[in-house]
């Protein structure tokens, strides 16, 4: 995780928490003509168009008085979606029993993408069910980890 990423979550997290919405996550994409920010939030009963509109707002008058970043920039504001990237173990917990897709950072066992049910966290990892066998990954091998919508 980036310093930038850091000082914009430490920012953001608490105002939303304040809101009375759960936060998620915070994606930063880099790169191009100014820097990216997808703000994913939540509630038990989920999230509209409106009170997105609503943390948009206040998030982005909190950013612009810190300057972070600096310069322009785009704002997402969304839920996290049926298909919701798991950023830390805790939301690991909440989502066992799911099936989920790994991008790994480096590989492991000559993969680097893995599909398969999440089955137990462990310490710092999680295990998921990969055809038939277990994996245990390190959280901080993860890449991106995404719950597979089930219909």
């Amino acid at each position: 995780m980036s310093n930038m990423h850091s000082k914009i979550e430490s920012l953001i997290e608490p105002l939303v928490q304040d809101m009375g919405y759960m936060y998620w996550g915070l994606e930063l994409i880099l790169g191009g003509n100014k820097p990216t920010l997808r703000v994913f939030v939540d509630t038990e009963k989920g999230i509209n168009v409106d009170e997105c509109g609503e943390i948009s707002r206040e998030v982005g008058a909190a950013l612009d008085v810190a300057n972070i970043p600096e310069g322009e920039y785009t704002l997402e504001v969304s839920s996290p979606g049926l298909d919701r990237i798991l950023f830390n173990l805790k939301q690991c917990q909440m989502v066992l029993g799911s099936e989920v897709t790994v991008a790994l950072i480096s590989a492991i066992d000559g993969r680097r993408r893995y599909k398969g049910n999440l089955l137990e966290v462990d310490g710092d990892a999680v295990i998921i069910g990969d055809e038939g066998a277990q994996l245990r990954i390190p959280f901080h091998k993860v890449k991106r980890m995404r719950v597979v919508p089930q219909f």
